[in-house]
């Protein structure tokens, strides 16, 4: 039962209906791998042996509760897992409407308040020291350079920096590049 709709929504509905990244789809079949490793663990279940109805609230808040305890996982990691189970079970309300009820009851499983932290920024001073590091004696750490200096001037990520290509960049009377980022959104950045 939880087999079936899990292959269905992992290998069609996901990546076919509503195209998620790769990075995404990924996430996902990390929670259930991490979702099966829990039953097995705490219930000595094997996931063939799990139906949807297995997966209840009480089910959930221990797995929610082993994440951050035994895994030592941060409260947006479990925040993160509990949201791709809840996407799991809305997506099972329409498939299985007689399960709606169980579906709604996982639905309303409230998220841990995270404490965000202050994102510190780097001071001039720290960005030039760290402009001093790479050697321009070689071609590697002009390379570096490059690079760094890139990524400070653009504030590009490392994943959209090591997703740039030349079509990225617009030279006209604007010179600017394409960063393609999380979700696949992009932006444009002057240069």
């Amino acid at each position: 039962n939880l087999l079936y709709f899990l292959s269905k929504y992992l290998n069609h509905y996901l990546p076919i209906n509503v195209g998620v990244s790769e990075n995404t789809l990924k996430a996902y079949n990390d929670t259930f791998k991490l979702l099966f490793l829990f039953a097995k663990e705490k219930y000595k279940l094997k996931p063939n042996k799990i139906d949807l109805e297995t997966i209840n609230k009480k089910f959930l808040l221990d797995f929610s509760n082993w994440i951050v305890n035994s895994r030592k996982c941060s409260n947006t990691t479990k925040n993160l897992r509990m949201s791709n189970i809840k996407a799991f079970f809305s997506y099972i309300q329409s498939e299985v409407p007689g399960l709606s009820l169980h579906s709604q009851t996982i639905l309303q499983i409230p998220k841990t308040k995270e404490h965000r932290k202050i994102i510190e920024y780097i001071s001039v001073d720290g960005m030039k020291l760290i402009l001093q590091q790479p050697n321009k004696e070689t071609i590697i750490g002009k390379k570096h350079l490059v690079i760094l200096s890139f990524m400070y001037a653009t504030a590009a990520r490392v994943q959209e920096t090591i997703d740039v290509t030349i079509s990225d960049f617009k030279f006209s009377n604007n010179d600017s590049i394409k960063l393609t980022g999380k979700g696949n959104k992009a932006r444009l950045v002057p240069l």
